[in-house]
């Protein structure tokens, strides 16, 4: 019996130790890579939330080069946010904070969970997200195609990839070459060269953040070369030309890199893809159209390169870590 009340009077003593240190303030210093962007004029607001009672705390900084942040927070779970924003016309909302309105044309640039405990650092680095309208200068991407696919489109090179709203991404100039060494045609060439322009070709990605500097996300992409050979005959200026026509969806999955810079990603999913190799005959003055279907599984490893804002891909972010 006496052991049964020293017991009872150590958990006793263990719960009431529990609740001061749950109410025990804590130093919290929030770093982030973003901090020191040098991102000029935008402004900058740290939201965190206390996953338990729903209070929250803000700092906010209207200039572009302020640097580590303390709070001093009860022990607990919080729910941060880092948000670029500039003074644009739109007022900006969130699922979870209203804005003022001298906070608008807001840019989620970090949201996450982090813990606060008493005897611990607790200090954070967070790595951002890339800003929006800024994604990669240049991109080249190679497809590794099951043996069964003897044509379609064997790599691409992307100039100017721009997100232009979450999630989406279009290039203005998209090159693809075209392995068409095994269609029956009365070409020799191995290799055949299109592209597309912008809004012709675009990117829309689903995810979120798997580690620190790892994204995942669901992606479906598109592609589409116009058909020349009937705007060449119509044409008298321009000298007829071999060349491919075609369109390509893709529906698949990705892992990628979030750094700033350069960034690397693996896709892998089901392409749907069926154009024509166009060529022409110059003793007959007309073109030999010979269809294609590059259709099947395939999987992607692409390199992006852009500037030091440029972390990641464009995603659009529904889970987080």
């Amino acid at each position: 019996m006496k052991k049964f009340f020293i017991i009872l009077a150590m958990a006793a003593a263990s719960i009431h130790l529990a609740a001061q240190e749950d109410g025990q303030t804590c130093s919290v210093t929030i770093k982030s890579d973003q901090f020191r962007s040098n991102v000029a004029p935008d402004g900058f607001s740290i939201y965190m939330i206390d996953k338990k009672t729903g209070a929250t705390w803000k700092e906010g900084y209207e200039y572009f080069n302020h640097t580590d942040t303390t709070f001093f927070l009860p022990a607990g779970l919080y729910g941060i946010e880092l948000r670029r924003y500039s003074n644009g016309s739109v007022i900006g909302r969130d699922r979870n904070f209203l804005l003022k309105k001298s906070e608008k044309r807001e840019d989620l640039a970090y949201r996450g969970v982090i813990e606060v405990s008493p005897g611990s650092d607790n200090t954070y680095y967070l790595k951002s997200y890339s800003e929006n309208l800024n994604f990669a200068l240049l991109s080249a991407s190679y497809n590794l195609m099951s043996p069964k696919m003897q044509y379609g489109k064997l790599a691409s090179a992307d100039l100017f990839k721009i997100g232009l709203f979450s999630g989406y991404t279009t290039s203005l100039i998209k090159a693809h070459c075209i392995q068409a060494s095994q269609l029956k045609s009365p070409s020799t060439k191995e290799h055949y060269f299109t592209g597309s322009l912008l809004f012709l070709n675009g990117e829309y990605r689903v995810g979120g953040a798997i580690d620190k500097s790892l994204d995942a996300c669901f992606l479906f992409g598109y592609s589409i070369t116009p058909e020349l050979r009937r705007w060449i005959y119509m044409t008298q200026n321009v000298p007829a030309f071999d060349h491919v026509d075609e369109k390509e969806m893709f529906f698949g999955a990705e892992i990628s890199t979030r750094i700033p810079t350069a960034n690397i990603s693996f896709r892998a999913g089901y392409r749907i893809e069926r154009g024509n190799l166009n060529i022409f005959d110059e003793k007959l003055q007309k073109y030999t159209v010979i269809p294609f279907d590059g259709s099947g599984v395939i999987a992607t490893v692409t390199i992006a390169l852009g500037d030091r804002n440029s972390k990641g891909f464009n995603i659009k972010r529904v889970y987080f870590k």
